[in-house]
Order: C-alpha cells, then sequence, then structure tokens
C-alpha cells in the first residue's frame, strides 16, 4: 500500500511539473472568472426565458414551479406581468417569455387550447421550438391527469366502472409521471383499445403567439430592474457547469492515454502485474482529480454550485471518470485510437448531453446516447 500511494505522489508530481497542465488548470480558472466578469461572454451562451401566471391558475402555478426548479438548457424566471416581460426582452434580459392565461385550467377542460399560452418573442425563434416542448411537457405532467380523469368521466364505455377507471388511472400516473418521456394511456376494452395521445394539444396551446417585431400590443409597466438583475446574475449557471463537467470526462480520458503510452514505452517492466493495472486507473485519476479541483474552483469564485451536495457529486463523478478511463484502456489497447477517440466524446458530450442545448426535450431517442456519456449523469 505504501508503495501505491507514493506511485500516486509521483504522478502528481510528474503532471504537476508540466507546463503544459498548469496552464490548462489556471486556464479553466480564468475561463470562469471571464465569463462572469464581462457580460458580452455571458450572455452570447445564455437562453433565458421569462415566465408569466396571470392570477392565480392552480394547473398554471404548478407548470411554471416546474419550469423554474428544473434544469434545462434555457433558464427560466417569472416576471410580475406581460408588461415587465416584454421590456425584460427588448432590454436582452429575456429571449423570450411565455404568458399562461389567468382561466388555463378552466380553458383546457373546456377543450379550448387555442392561445391559453402566449410566446413572446423579439428575434427569430429558432430556440423557442424546442423550449416549446419542454414547457407542454412540464404542463402535461401537471395536467395529464385531469385529462384521463376528464376523459374517463365523459366516455359512456366507463359508465359501470368509471370510480376504478379513475383509480387504476391514478396508480398509473403516480408511476409514469415523473418519467423522462411524454407517454399515453392505453384503455383497452372487450371492444378494443382507445389510445389518447398528449401530442395533439400542444399546436393549439401554443399557437397564439406575439412577436416583438411586429408590434405586439402590451402595457409595458414599471421595471425596477430586480428581474434582470437576477437574470445577470444567475444566467449562466447550467452551461458553465456542463462545460466543466466536458473538460474533467476528457481529463480523465488523457489519462488513459498517458498510461499507454508509458506502458508502450516499457515504463512498468519491472512492476508486477497488479500495480500494472492498478496503474490504469491511477493514470486516469491525477488528471481527473486536478481538473475536478480547478472546475470546484471556477464555480465556487463564480458562484454556480450549492455546497456541499457539489462536493459529494464532484467527487462520485471523479470516481466514474477513472473507472471508465481505466476499462478504456483495456477495451482500446492502442494509444493511437485512444487519442483520436477523445475528440469523439467531446462532441458526442457537447452534442448529446445537457450542456448548451438539452436535444432530448425535442427527440427522444437522444437521451439513449446521452445516457452511454458520463457527463450526462454528473448533470441531470
Amino acid at each position: 500500500m505504501r508503495r501505491f500511494f507514493l506511485w500516486l505522489g509521483l504522478l502528481f508530481k510528474r503532471q504537476l511539473k508540466s507546463t503544459a497542465m498548469i496552464c490548462f488548470l489556471a486556464g479553466i480558472v480564468l475561463f470562469g472568472i471571464i465569463f462572469v466578469k464581462f457580460p458580452a461572454f455571458r450572455e452570447a451562451g445564455e437562453n433565458t426565458v421569462g415566465l408569466v401566471v396571470q392570477g392565480d391558475d392552480e394547473t398554471a402555478r404548478k407548470t411554471a414551479d416546474r419550469l423554474l426548479s428544473g434544469q434545462y438548457s434555457a433558464s427560466f424566471y417569472e416576471y410580475e406581468n406581460a408588461g415587465e416581460l416584454l421590456a425584460a426582452i427588448e432590454s436582452g434580459d429575456a429571449s423570450y417569455g411565455y404568458v399562461f392565461d389567468a382561466n388555463f385550467t378552466r380553458r383546457l377542460d373546456a377543450g379550448n387550447y387555442k392561445g391559453c399560452i402566449k410566446l413572446y418573442q423579439g428575434g427569430s425563434g429558432v430556440m423557442s421550438y424546442m423550449t416549446n416542448e419542454i414547457v407542454f411537457a412540464e404542463m402535461f405532467r401537471v395536467y395529464g391527469l385531469n385529462m384521463a380523469e376528464n376523459y374517463i368521466m365523459q366516455e359512456e364505455m366507463f359508465s359501470r366502472v368509471r370510480s376504478e377507471a379513475v383509480e387504476q388511472v391514478r396508480l398509473r400516473y403516480e408511476r409514469y409521471g415523473e418519467g423522462s418521456d411524454t407517454f399515453h394511456i392505453d384503455f383497452e376494452t372487450l371492444e378494443g383499445s382507445i389510445n389518447t395521445a398528449s401530442d395533439n394539444v400542444q399546436g393549439d396551446a401554443l399557437n397564439t403567439q406575439e412577436n416583438l417585431t411586429d408590434g405586439a400590443e402590451a402595457d409595458i409597466g414599471a421595471d425596477d430592474g430586480s428581474a434582470s438583475e437576477k437574470v445577470r446574475s444567475s444566467g449562466m449557471v447550467f452551461p458553465l457547469r456542463g462545460v466543466l463537467s466536458v473538460l474533467v470526462f476528457l481529463a480523465g480520458l488523457y489519462g488513459g492515454v498517458w498510461w499507454l503510452q508509458d506502458r508502450n514505452n516499457g515504463v512498468f517492466l519491472v512492476l508486477p502485474r497488479r500495480m500494472r493495472n492498478a496503474g490504469r486507473f491511477l493514470y486516469a485519476f491525477v488528471p481527473t482529480f486536478l481538473f475536478a479541483a480547478a472546475a470546484e474552483l471556477t464555480m465556487s469564485i463564480t458562484q454556480t454550485a450549492v455546497y456541499p451536495f457539489e462536493i459529494v457529486k464532484m467527487l462520485l463523478y471523479v470516481l466514474a471518470v477513472t473507472v471508465f478511463a481505466g476499462i478504456l484502456t483495456v477495451i482500446v489497447p492502442d494509444e493511437k485510437i485512444m487519442v483520436s477517440s477523445i475528440p469523439v466524446f467531446a462532441a458526442a458530450s457537447l452534442l448529446f448531453c445537457p450542456v448548451f442545448v438539452n436535444l432530448t426535450q425535442a427527440v427522444p431517442f437522444v437521451g439513449y446516447f446521452a445516457r452511454l456519456l458520463l457527463p450526462y449523469y454528473y448533470l441531470v
């Protein structure tokens, strides 16, 4: 065991003597500081979305609460009224926003979906197409049980078993309602089956769009700057954590390449097999830990993490990356192939994991690829 820790210490010393490693670690921290201090860098990567709940409608309130507390590629913030939201969009503090009607639940119950959510935007609106999926998904999780119950109460086919059917739907909804996918309910009867899908609601619910460039009508009220300041101070939290998680992941892969290089150069010839195999994980652990420490320092300075939970999560992430990189050196024993795989893992992590854009909200099958990458588990 003493030899094991001595070897670990020598590996840390070797890395810390590397000018390139020191520059990388310092660059991570410097990047985080620049990201916070200079708004031009911060605004380019964030997608801030405003929410307005008119009245005290329960469904609208619960949907907004889920959006505000969830982690998405977009950052959701609530405004007092449509006027304040429009002012935020015009000033650039919000990219666009959604306004929930005061009679939101009543209109959904009546099937009057058109215009129950209004979309206000000032730009091209490309990102809003993806956010529409997020808003609708959370709305359905809140209101989906009401839809199923209303359907049961209205359909004659359930006339003799309404209470039992409602109870069964509630049990199924509690089980599946918190899943990652939008779902449907199958009602099976002796005559056949009836499917009630949710997809046809979205088009009508969000089809009333107000665009500032076309002169949307709204009373712009007084803006005390509090909501705008909140956006400026915390809108960049999620993207920064996503980038740092990918860097830590790539550091572990670099450690695997480092081990393969030393093995091919005959560094381990005098070591017993057990020590050589342990070296796979030691080599992956050292750069992973160093990058993780730099990431934690960056998040601490920029106040983009919740402590002490963040420390525990990062330590588990470091262990996961270490094991992954060590096993990968067994699967990919050639250092050239291993080096070539790093850009692939980097691109896949940035594309499939919710770093900048959460594609799983719009394209559900992307989630299967994301689950093969460790940054996904750190970010969710």
